[in-house]
């Protein structure tokens, strides 16, 4: 058994992938965890339909955060060159602490930069998941399909943290259904890194209060000058 990621191109590029799986008219479904969470488990190879919204108000930041992968799952084949798989465990060295930092960083400096460039925001969801598909990426939800389609187009050639940004629209219309509701109220899940919902990083209540505050004042100081 492989005790290491797969070598995937999306892997060496610092993300999973822009997984948008099938397009074509064969699919039997739209994945509902595409359409819900803005991830799949099976990326490209899923064999339901990762629609690709035209119009959103929410933008996917895949892999921004730099979140260690404890779990991920290895696809195979049997003898009889059936589909198989299985999750394969690592052992990464994980510093809450660190993570909880660079959590309420990376949300202060997307909020700040997003909300001032593109226009204001509602929510910003960072995947606390140590998964491949999920862990890392960051949901944005903007009051706006304008402003989020302004940050598709420009953000995608823009840098952070030294890596570069990728960022796609989202079909997640409701943040809400994407939170996994029982990590959510008591920080645990059954499935562990196998869950395929959200698992959000909490950030610090004083910060997130003081972010929208300075935002409301923002935007109503603009409003003045008009």
């Amino acid at each position: 058994m492989s005790t290491s990621l797969p070598k995937t191109p999306a892997a060496s590029e610092g993300r999973y992938n822009r997984p948008f799986g099938r397009v074509d008219k064969y699919a039997a479904a739209s994945c509902k965890f595409w359409d819900n969470v803005g991830a799949c488990r099976h990326g490209s190879k899923c064999a339901k339909l990762h629609n690709r919204p035209l119009r959103s108000k929410t933008v996917m930041f895949w892999k921004i955060y730099n979140n260690p992968v404890r779990t991920y799952y290895n696809k195979s084949r049997d003898e009889e060159n059936r589909k198989n798989g299985e999750f394969v465990t690592l052992n990464p060295e994980i510093d809450e602490e660190k993570l909880r930092q660079e959590a309420n960083r990376l949300y202060q400096d997307l909020f700040v930069e997003l909300s001032i460039k593109f226009g204001e925001v509602s929510a910003i969801v960072i995947c606390g998941n140590y998964n491949l598909h999920l862990g890392g990426n960051v949901l944005v939800k903007f009051k706006s399909e304008r402003s989020a389609a302004k940050c598709f187009a420009e953000c995608n050639d823009r840098w952070y943290n030294g890596k570069p940004i990728f960022c796609d629209l989202s079909p997640v219309k409701f943040i809400d259904d994407a939170i996994c509701k029982d990590y959510a109220n008591d920080r645990r899940c059954e499935r562990g890194d196998q869950c395929n919902l959200i698992h959000a990083r909490n950030i610090e209540p004083s910060l997130v209060k003081m972010l929208n505050a300075s935002q409301r004042a923002y935007y109503k100081s603009l409003e003045s000058v008009e």
